[in-house]
């Protein structure tokens, strides 16, 4: 075998909730508050999270947000995923 694939949304486990519980609070603890309407438009349009950070002025900060934002969703997915 030399690849082994695994599809989580919906298929294994039910991420999205968590995807963006996680995404909202990345952008909280840098200062940006987002409704459930921004959210929405920014995930099923499939808008990068760089877009979202240079509309507000952040691009200077990506690594930074990223890290913050996967060392969180890693947590919240082996703490919270069923």
């Amino acid at each position: 075998m030399e690849a082994l694939l695994f599809d989580l949304d919906g298929t294994l486990i039910d991420s999205i909730p968590l995807y963006k519980s996680v995404y909202f609070q990345t952008l909280n603890a840098f200062g940006l508050a987002l409704t459930e309407q921004d959210f929405n438009k920014i995930y099923w349009e499939n808008r990068k999270l760089s877009n979202v950070l240079a509309r507000f002025g952040l691009q200077q900060r990506d690594a930074e947000i990223r890290k913050y934002r996967d060392d969180l969703y890693t947590r919240t997915l082996s703490e919270r995923a069923t």
